[in-house]
């Protein structure tokens, strides 16, 4: 252990030895690099040595060039060593560089003193750049040149060193790479140096005209100097056309106007102008201007050419037309034939821009069997024959459509209705239609095993065929059906493919206006019997008022006095009882026969007949009671009014027209006339003179009214009152107002006194005021018959307004 102590210790005080030695010798901290200096600029090679012990000096080409710093005493007045003794900075300065200088150079230093070992730096070797001398363009400025013609360019740049580099560039900057050649030689005043050649040959375009070509020269000395030379070039050129649509309209549509512009750009400027339109010249244009008017589709893809020629030579441009069109059939789908099993093809060829879409739809199943143009139908039978609806849809131009139809040569098949109808005793039509392709050859009727429709029986049956749309069309006509003719008919059919029958029942067909007027009437005749029952039991109740009323007059002949002046006051203003019955409503319930009062103890039930002066026509009076009023009817008059001497006389009703043949009057004084005799009131459509036109007769002519008996001729009554003659004022006509002196003491004032002015009660033309009720009582309880009654009438100041022309409502 001791011992490996010992050997570490001797071996540490070596190595300590020999640093020591080896720090003291001298060596180059920076040694000097290959530099490249622009002539006449200074150029500096670094050179630095520690512990510097001998003689530091530069070589040049190992050549010495001395060990003062400033080495023009060495002949060097550019040479100079820069630096710090005591750094050991010994750098070589040249200044200014010139190409002598270039070449390889060394620091070295000598043996020291203590014979420290001499030390030389790496050379470094010193390059002196030239620029070159700006380049020229032998052919000058400018050059005048065609196009297309090749052409060439030479540009020469001289003196630089390293031989310069020429590039070239075109007019927007952009460089030049092909078809350029470069050449270099040595100068011959300084082969140091060298002269450089580039030829560029280029072949001129439109382009190039009144462009400026440069070329640019440069080296490592020209330290981004911009050396350049250019040359503009005029060049002849044909004309260039740019073919445009004024406007420049995005799609062109059919039916638009279009104007083309041909630009032209050509040296020389002259130039000559053609127009194309499908290679067919536009003579009427010259100008670098065309119009297409009224475009249609058959310009679709057509060409438009624009020719331009000068003294260079001619161009041309052409420019496709594309335009959108609404869609048209080129063949319209038409329907087809086909054999059973066989294969058909069904075309929807439409031209339209942009192209249709297409869809084929089977009208059976409503579903899209194909979306291309043709439809291919293969096996053609029942289930795939039938009607095809081609749908075309256009992008902007909406829908087409067509229907075609598969038809299928088969038997016929008969589509008539199974049950038809005819009246009796009328002709018989019967109709068989038969769909087939082709059409039925024949068509036979048949009726209970035998055919019928033949000539031999034509004048019974007919049969007329017409040609349908894919049939035939056959009717039978039965003239005059009778009852046996009724039942099932068989039509048949029959063609090339086979056979068809039906059997048609012919069935009775009842008239339906005559079930309607039946039913009506008996409708009619019901509501006329409930209405008979009312007005019978409101007769049984107005006659036990009127008793009670009768017994009160009796006892007290005051009292009747008294009594009387109440009921007239009771008259005015009672609104007990209003019953209200349509009359001359055109129904069943007016042409409804009328029975009479069965209680009636003056003459029975039947209505009493007169006839009047010189009138053969019979006349009805409306029935009336032993005790009550008369429904509707007259009113007894008072036998005091009568004419003294005449003989006492039956009322009735008056009729102010004599009735004819067919006439009636009904219980309600409103006359039916028969509009088949002439000279008669104006009336309606169903024989009734119309409540509205009431007002346009006159009732009672002259003031005069007459009444007949059965027991006497006709009297003149009281007051003036005498026998009904004609005037040219009008026909005499049945008013629907009643005496308010009626013996029922609960009836109001009858509002015919609301038509009169001045709200008093005026004179209907001379006609007295109905006698009192007393004097109607008095002379019923002492003769035991009636009094002789008229029907009041309406004078010349009385009218109906407002009158519906099929009610009236009075009181009764």
């Amino acid at each position: 252990m001791r011992r490996l102590k010992m050997t570490m210790f001797y071996m540490w005080l070596l190595v300590a030895d020999i640093s020591k030695v080896s720090s003291f010798e001298q060596s180059f901290d920076i040694e000097p690099e290959d530099k490249s200096v622009v002539v006449d600029k200074a150029a500096t090679l670094p050179c630095k040595v520690s512990n510097l012990a001998g003689q530091l000096q530069w070589t040049k080409d190992d050549f010495a060039l001395g060990t003062n710093r400033n080495l023009s005493y060495h002949g060097y007045p550019r040479y100079t060593m820069t630096g710090n003794d005591e750094m050991g900075e010994y750098n070589l300065k040249l200044d200014p560089v010139t190409l002598d200088d270039e070449g390889v150079y060394q620091c070295q230093v000598g043996t020291g003193k203590r014979d420290e070992p001499a030390i030389r730096s790496k050379k470094a070797t010193l390059t002196v750049l030239v620029p070159p001398d700006h380049p020229r363009i032998l052919q000058g400025e400018i050059v005048y040149t065609t196009e297309d013609v090749p052409l060439e360019l030479e540009c020469v740049s001289e003196g630089g060193k390293p031989p310069a580099e020429l590039t070239w560039t075109d007019g927007s900057g952009n460089p030049i790479v092909d078809g350029i050649k470069t050449y270099i030689e040595a100068m011959s005043i300084d082969p140091r140096r060298s002269l450089t050649k580039s030829v560029l040959t280029i072949t001129p375009k439109m382009e190039h005209h009144n462009t400026t070509i440069r070329c640019h020269a440069h080296n490592k000395g020209s330290e981004h100097k911009k050396l350049h030379a250019k040359i503009t070039m005029n060049v002849k050129y044909a004309p260039k056309i740019e073919l445009v649509m004024i406007g420049s309209p995005k799609k062109l549509v059919e039916g638009m106007n279009i104007q083309f512009l041909c630009k032209t750009k050509a040296n020389p400027a002259d130039v000559v102008y053609k127009w194309f339109v499908n290679d067919q010249v536009v003579l009427s244009e010259e100008s670098n201007e065309m119009w297409l008017m009224n475009i249609s589709r058959r310009l679709h893809h057509s060409y438009v050419k624009c020719e331009a020629q000068n003294s260079v030579g001619k161009a041309e441009v052409q420019q496709r037309l594309s335009m959108l069109y609404k869609p048209i059939f080129r063949n319209k789908p038409e329907s087809l034939q086909a054999e059973p099993g066989s294969t058909v093809k069904l075309s929807c060829d439409v031209d339209s821009n942009p192209p249709p879409t297409v869809e084929w739809t089977n009208e059976k199943t409503k579903k899209v069997v194909s979306t291309s143009s043709n439809l291919t139908l293969y096996s053609v039978g029942p289930k795939n024959a039938g009607v095809y609806h081609c749908k075309t849809t256009t992008q902007g131009f909406g829908e087409l459509h067509a229907e075609v139809s598969v038809i299928l040569r088969t038997a016929p098949v008969i589509e008539s209705p199974a049950v038809q109808f005819s009246y009796l005793f009328m002709p018989a039509h019967l109709e068989c239609f038969a769909r087939s392709v082709p059409p039925p050859e024949r068509m036979i009727w048949s009726f209970q095993g035998n055919v019928i429709g033949t000539p031999y029986d034509s004048s019974h049956y007919t049969v007329v065929e017409d040609l349908i749309e894919n049939g035939m069309r056959s009717t039978l006509t039965v003239k005059n059906i009778r009852e046996d003719q009724f039942g099932y008919y068989n039509c048949t059919a029959s063609n090339y493919y086979g056979s068809d029958s039906m059997m048609i029942k012919l069935i009775k067909k009842y008239d339906l206006m005559m079930l309607v007027a039946v039913v009506c009437a008996s409708s009619g005749m019901v509501v006329i019997f409930i209405i008979m029952m009312i007005a019978k039991l409101m007769h049984n109740r107005n006659k036990n008022a009127i008793k009670k009323a009768d017994l009160g007059a009796e006892s007290d002949c005051t009292d009747n006095k008294q009594n009387a002046a109440a009921i007239r006051d009771s008259d005015v203003s009672s609104n007990v009882s209003d019953i209200k019955v349509e009359t001359g409503t055109g129904s069943s319930l007016s042409n409804y026969p009328y029975n009479g009062d069965n209680d009636s103890t003056t003459g029975g039930p039947d209505s009493t007949t007169a006839a009047a002066d010189g009138d053969n026509h019979h006349r009805s009076a409306s029935p009336r009671s032993e005790h009550g009023l008369p429904l509707a009817g007259p009113v007894q008059l008072d036998h005091s009014r009568l004419t003294p001497g005449q003989p006492e006389h039956r009322p009735i009703s008056m009729i102010h027209h004599p009735l004819a043949e067919n006439d009636y009057a009904n219980p309600m004084n409103y006359v039916v006339y028969n509009n088949n005799i002439t000279d008669r009131p104006i009336s309606s459509s169903n024989g009734y003179i119309a409540a509205d036109r009431l007002y346009d007769l006159n009732p009672m002519p002259q003031s005069s009214l007459m009444t007949t008996s059965l027991v006497g001729p006709p009297v003149s009554l009281t007051n003036g009152i005498s026998a009904a003659t004609r005037t040219s004022g009008g026909d005499p006509a049945t008013t629907l107002q009643y005496s308010a002196a009626y013996r029922n003491p609960y009836l109001r004032q009858s509002s015919s006194a609301q038509w009169l002015g001045h709200n008093q009660r005026q004179p209907y033309d001379g006609r007295p005021d109905p006698p009192p009720y007393g004097a109607i009582r008095t002379a019923r309880n002492s003769t035991g018959a009636a009094a002789t009654a008229a029907v009041p009438t309406a004078g010349p100041n009385y009218h109906i307004g407002m009158a519906k022309r099929q009610t009236l409502a009075t009181h009764v």
